[in-house]
């Protein structure tokens, strides 16, 4: 009996980390990475610095504070970083020279509650409108390609998501007390995983990754379940953040970028 529950127990996966660059990065108030390596830096005033890989810097923009503080960085397109004002109610998608290429006044094309906004696919851009409790793509002047019906009562949820996000021929809604809720390109609602109260939520094959409370959840959707994988000692007392394939982690103006087997 006592062999079968030992065999049983299952043990804890730990996080394999593989250091790929560390860079100073002063008094910035946040870090971001894209697909190619490059690093956004976000100064307190708004100001993106955005870095390359090995840590030289590429390019500013420095427009931010005409809109307020920024709420969202989309960066799953590199060539088409996208800002999201949410008090403003404000978008503004920029070249990878932190260039703007145009900017969409979401009030004035009838969006008086914009939630959460990210660049889709097709470079088009994807806005959960609170007051209609809708999903929108919206062109570059602001008409809208595809609006879905009032999800909240499609399913029955009083959805206030802080997150939209475009990945792997799916789209994702974010709300930390809900969890995530999963569509088609459509709007058609594929299913709900329960997922709440983490940040920095990523969706990689079978898994989602996030952080609660300091520590590292993964979610399978194979099984079901939901796990802690363990993070190296060397984390502890850093703000960690999760992207694809890689785990940045800072500390007293100290950036670390791993790549990372999760």
């Amino acid at each position: 009996m006592l062999c079968c529950l030992l065999m049983c127990v299952r043990a804890q996966p730990t996080v394999s980390l593989q250091v790929l660059q560390q860079v100073p990065i002063g008094t910035a108030t946040d870090v971001q990475v894209d697909m190619l390596g490059n690093l956004y830096l976000l100064g307190s005033a708004g100001q993106v610095k955005k870095l390359g890989p090995s840590g030289d810097s590429l390019a500013v923009f420095g427009q931010a504070a005409r809109s307020g503080a920024l709420f969202s960085m989309d960066l799953s397109n590199p060539l088409r970083p996208l800002l999201f004002y949410k008090n403003y109610a404000q978008v503004l998608v920029l070249d990878r020279n932190l260039a703007p290429q145009f900017t969409l006044d979401l009030r004035r094309v009838g969006m008086q509650q914009p939630l959460a906004a990210a660049i889709s696919f097709d470079n088009k851009v994807w806005v959960f409108d609170g007051l209609t409790g809708s999903i929108k793509k919206l062109d570059e002047k602001g008409s809208a390609l595809l609006e879905t019906p009032d999800l909240r009562l499609a399913l029955n949820a009083a959805l206030k998501p802080i997150r939209i996000f475009d990945q792997d021929k799916w789209l994702y809604l974010y709300d930390p007390e809900l969890g995530l809720y999963q569509f088609d390109y459509f709007g058609n609602f594929k299913r709900k995983i329960p997922v709440q109260e983490w940040t920095d939520v990523l969706v990689a094959g079978n898994h989602v990754y996030g952080i609660k409370n300091g520590l590292l959840q993964r979610y399978s959707f194979a099984t079901l379940l939901q796990e802690q994988p363990i993070l190296p000692d060397v984390l502890k007392g850093c703000k960690v953040k999760l992207v694809p394939g890689k785990l940045l982690a800072f500390k007293d103006g100290m950036l670390s970028v791993y790549r990372a087997e999760y």
